[in-house]
């Protein structure tokens, strides 16, 4: 079942990094490169894969082996960069309300409307970006339920084979030899730095070339910036994220943000995160919704109980 899934090209840089995590511009920077997100991303992205059957005998380290065989190729760079969640999650968002075709939001809308403080009616294809750019708390409403909680709970690193345990919280990136593959972890808040980091770990001089920033498309960036500025998230939901356990796809390992987050931040970077997000917080959803005792989709199936019996 592999042979339907070589890469048709010598790679020696190997970006498999989360999306919105600065992994375009990783792969535009770098020579003979090849660019995805996580294992389930690289077998969607496949022809041959039907997400309906859903076995696969393989992981992406046996496609790179066989890279490495038919191009003779004595060693393979892997690169991922950390991004921290709730940033992370709303740039996400944005690349999907200007690459997803808008009717997807609408019918995700229509079918959580108990959610929604707004009356959807109002939304339809053709005036979806003008509605919420003088709407803007509803298109942040529309984030919380439609997105946030479900989406981008992964981090590829941790599907790196035989990756130790890493404390970057005090140093600016992490790399590892392992057979044939050299692990490079770098941070995206430190993307400016980037050009300088690689060049040193490669011996060479990169050029950093910036790319998808959600910042600079057009079309969205007005939006985007007036939905940062206006941002508020329920304090349940925060906790919901930060603190419980996610798994997204059997393809792809449990997800905890903290415990990834104590990897990357100090302690009193992460004091101060949760202090920023707190200052934004809003009472949305009852506090007593958020039960330390229950798993993630329990507590989802309390908090979607209350939306629907308060309509």
């Amino acid at each position: 079942m592999i042979k339907n899934y070589l890469i048709n090209k010598k790679i020696n840089n190997f970006i498999y990094c989360g999306g919105k995590c600065g992994s375009t511009t990783i792969f535009n920077s770098l020579k003979n490169s090849y660019h995805t997100h996580n294992l389930l991303y690289f077998l969607r992205a496949n022809k041959n894969f039907n997400d309906n059957f859903n076995k696969v005998n393989f992981n992406i380290f046996d496609v790179l082996n066989q890279n490495m065989k038919k191009y003779n190729t004595k060693n393979i760079n892997i690169y991922d960069s950390y991004r921290t969640p709730i940033e992370r999650k709303i740039s996400a968002f944005f690349q999907h309300l200007n690459t997803i075709d808008i009717q997807y939001f609408i019918n995700e809308i229509k079918e959580k409307y108990y959610y929604f403080s707004f009356d959807i009616k109002n939304i339809t294809k053709n005036n979806f970006i003008n509605y919420f750019d003088k709407n803007i708390n509803h298109l942040i409403e529309i984030f919380w339920w439609c997105f946030m909680i479900h989406t981008d709970n992964y981090y590829p690193f941790q599907e790196y084979e035989n990756i130790k345990k890493f404390d970057i919280s005090n140093k600016e990136y992490y790399i590892q030899k392992e057979k044939n593959f050299t692990y490079i972890i770098l941070k995206f808040d430190h993307i400016n730095k980037w050009n300088n980091q690689l060049s040193k770990i490669l011996n060479e001089n990169i050029i950093l070339k910036n790319s998808n920033l959600t910042k600079e498309k057009n079309n969205i960036n007005k939006l985007y910036k007036n939905f940062k500025e206006n941002f508020t998230i329920p304090s349940v939901l925060f906790k919901l994220i930060m603190l419980k356990n996610h798994k997204m796809h059997e393809f792809i390992p449990i997800c905890n943000h903290l415990e990834v987050m104590k990897q990357f931040l100090n302690e009193n970077e992460i004091i101060e995160y949760f202090e920023k997000w707190k200052s934004k917080f809003n009472n949305k959803v009852p506090e007593y919704l958020f039960n330390e005792n229950l798993e993630t989709n329990d507590i989802l199936k309390d908090i979607d109980n209350y939306f629907k019996n308060s309509k």
